[in-house]
């Protein structure tokens, strides 16, 4: 396949680090590997990041606007379109990864250029239009009929990658054809996210100064809101005065009669940060820490490179969203051998069976995940034998190397096919 050149376009990349970016960024690096001839057009983020450079031996085009700004994926379009134009001669299919906006300018990019053209979707409601509602209220008439002509571009791709069931299904709403879209989930390394023994993760815990003996819960990913860290705090704080004074969850004894590890002192570490993110809640579940005296029950590790050491160092993975497209950090840690709860929504659903490898609950009940909490912290057993059947499902079904090897097959037959539609 060392014939085949792919341009990446995204609106954030290396040294912009988040799940969507991280994914991409391996995933480039996997198809370079390969023997595909690779490019990146993206935003240039952070301000002083170059504007040209090579990021693991693959040319990154940084374009304007710099820095964060919330109008960013829109002011980039025109850029990126001209960048795309300076770059045509380099490369034969152009991979968009986030179609709110830049799918419009890979779509007539292709079109204009005579390349061929694969959409990604990085969130849930990208191209339904989902990602505009507010607090539950209708999108607009005048939004709908917007995304309704964007859609009509958008449809002209040549292939469309689903990272999840329900992925797919918005595509299809949004009047994809199917025998267009291919399903393939995120991968993710199993030789660096794999399980560790007691010992290791004893000396993992001294090595990140977290408490040694506690019952740790861990979340890792941007500190935005749309997680659910807001309720996860709650719930955390219910549960640290209901163990101080004894009392029961819905039956769970927290007075230490329950079988198992009921007496085990509990700690929550937060993996990641909001940063400048228009989005993030960093400062507000800070505050509410502080303001409810939990400093010695909640860590915040704040931007972090080192995800797989935290999970390493964990005894339970949590992740309480409110929705996910394909969730990269419930993958990494299924396959670092931990039991998950998680929230049953988008590409959770897809991944989790509740109960034979992992535990989920609804979106936003806080009552059922403290439950679970409860129900994990005191069932050893029941914790062992779901991070077993994490693992292997890790390996089976999300293994990078299989992955990969079906997105070259999809932009291998984006290339084969016809351009997009000349009308544009």
């Amino acid at each position: 396949m060392s014939n085949l050149r792919v341009c990446l376009l995204i609106g954030g990349y290396f040294p912009v680090v988040g799940g969507g970016e991280t994914q991409m960024r391996l995933l480039m690096r996997a198809l370079s590997a390969r023997g595909l001839e690779c490019q990146v057009v993206t935003q240039r983020r952070p301000a002083d990041a170059a504007a040209r450079e090579d990021v693991d031996g693959i040319p990154v085009s940084r374009v304007w606007p710099s820095g964060k700004n919330r109008s960013g994926k829109y002011l980039m379009m025109a850029p990126s379109l001209f960048r795309l134009f300076a770059l045509r001669d380099r490369y034969d299919v152009i991979l968009v990864s986030g179609i709110r906006t830049l799918g419009v300018v890979g779509v007539l990019a292709a079109s204009w250029f005579g390349k061929r053209c694969v959409l990604r979707m990085a969130s849930c409601g990208e191209m339904s239009g989902g990602y505009l509602a507010r607090d539950g209220q209708p999108v607009p008439g005048w939004m709908r009929l917007l995304v309704g002509a964007r859609n009509g571009i958008l449809r002209k791709a040549d292939r469309f990658l689903a990272v999840s069931r329900v992925v797919r299904e918005e595509y299809v709403a949004c009047g994809v054809d199917p025998g267009r879209i291919e399903w393939i989930p995120n991968g993710t390394d199993v030789t660096v996210y794999r399980p560790v023994d007691d010992e290791s993760r004893a000396a993992m815990r001294t090595k990140l100064e977290l408490p040694a003996d506690p019952f740790l819960c861990v979340f890792t990913g941007k500190l935005n809101r749309g997680k659910g860290l807001e309720m996860l705090l709650r719930a955390w704080k219910r549960w640290v005065d209901l163990r101080s004074s004894g009392l029961a969850v819905r039956g769970k004894d927290l007075s230490g009669e329950t079988a198992g590890h009921s007496e085990r002192a509990i700690h929550l570490v937060l993996v990641g940060g909001g940063g400048q993110q228009a989005t993030s809640c960093e400062s507000e579940l800070r505050r509410f820490v502080r303001d409810h005296a939990l400093e010695s029950d909640v860590t915040f590790t704040g931007y972090t490179t080192n995800v797989v050491e935290y999970l390493q160092a964990a005894d339970l993975f949590l992740l309480p969203s409110d929705s996910e497209a394909m969730p990269n950090s419930l993958i990494e840690a299924m396959a670092s051998g931990l039991p998950c709860i998680a929230s049953a929504v988008g590409g959770v659903l897809d991944i989790l069976e509740d109960g034979r490898n992992g535990r989920t609950h609804a979106a936003g009940d806080e009552d059922r995940l403290l439950e679970l909490l409860v129900e994990l912290h005191a069932d050893e057993a029941q914790r062992s034998r779901l991070a077993t059947a994490a693992r292997s499902d890790a390996e089976r079904v999300y293994a990078r190397d299989v992955n990969v090897d079906k997105v070259v097959a999809l932009l291998a037959a984006a290339h084969a096919g016809s351009e997009v539609a000349r009308a544009l």
